[in-house]
């Protein structure tokens, strides 16, 4: 089916945040990031023509002006069931399962599994074992639902951080706290420009061991219903590129590439095909 607009050309608002090497403004517009290149493709594909305007913010601010309505869209949402209750979702990429982020000199202290992975609702409840979070970010179904239900204390703090992950990346090398929540290609890609960083390593965690989907988002309004299936339709063409995936899959380690090869072949297979 062919979408046509005739709606009245109006400008267009992105939300974007700093999110390395997912997401990266330069000069207050998209940048290198992965995502950004996405949002190039979809401004260059706009059906009419718009002027689009871009803001930089925290998590916690975009998505308090996506939950009242505000006309833009945000460019680095992860899916998830509160996040789709919340916004309208196109998904973009797939990306691995978060990790936990500690700096090696507390790694004595992580409750571990038979695994190898991290036993999650066991570390926050630990009082000797600092961790920071970002306010506002969503980390994955089963993270969120683990966070919210659990008491944990003063033990772990949330930040407001516009530069999402970096700054505790830093805290956590500084001895300010001892661990976070991201993923290892994020980790990886910070450490390429401060050394410091060395001193953290991944871990896996026992509740978050399935593949995540990084999406545009609009607001749950009838403007934004209207903005994500142009968006949802454009990405789709894109996503019809065989070098499409590179933009992302090239940040991503072998060994994460190996092991969730087929759950992505599968995702940008499905993101291909046409919407509408």
């Amino acid at each position: 089916m062919s979408l046509a607009y005739n709606a009245q050309a109006q400008d267009m608002d992105w939300w974007l945040t700093d999110f390395p090497p997912y997401s990266h403004p330069i000069d207050g517009r998209p940048g290198t990031g992965a995502v950004d290149q996405v949002l190039r493709g979809v401004v260059a594909n706009w059906p009419e023509k718009t002027t689009h305007q871009f803001r930089i913010a925290n998590t916690a601010r975009i998505w308090t002006s996506i939950d009242i309505g505000t006309e833009a869209c945000y460019t680095s949402a992860l899916r998830t069931p509160q996040r789709d209750r919340q916004a309208y979702l196109s998904d973009v990429f797939m990306l691995p399962p978060i990790q936990l982020i500690v700096r090696k000199d507390r790694l004595t202290e992580v409750p571990m599994n038979s695994n190898g992975e991290v036993q999650f609702n066991a570390l926050i409840m630990k009082r000797n074992i600092n961790g920071a979070l970002v306010a506002g970010r969503a980390y994955g179904t089963e993270l969120d639902a683990a966070l919210a239900s659990n008491a944990h204390g003063a033990n772990l703090k949330f930040t407001g951080a516009t530069v999402l992950g970096t700054n505790i990346f830093k805290m956590i090398a500084a001895g300010r706290v001892d661990y976070t929540l991201d993923y290892d290609f994020i980790l990886a890609y910070q450490m390429m420009d401060t050394s410091a960083l060395k001193t953290l390593v991944t871990l896996p965690i026992d509740i978050a061991n399935t593949p995540l989907i990084g999406s545009f988002a609009c607001p749950r309004t009838p403007w934004g219903k209207k903005m994500i299936d142009r968006i949802d339709y454009i990405v789709s063409q894109l996503a019809q590129d065989t070098h499409y995936r590179d933009q992302f899959d090239r940040w991503l380690t072998p060994a994460t590439k190996s092991r969730y090869a087929a759950e992505f072949d599968e995702f940008y297979k499905k993101r291909a095909r046409m919407k509408h």
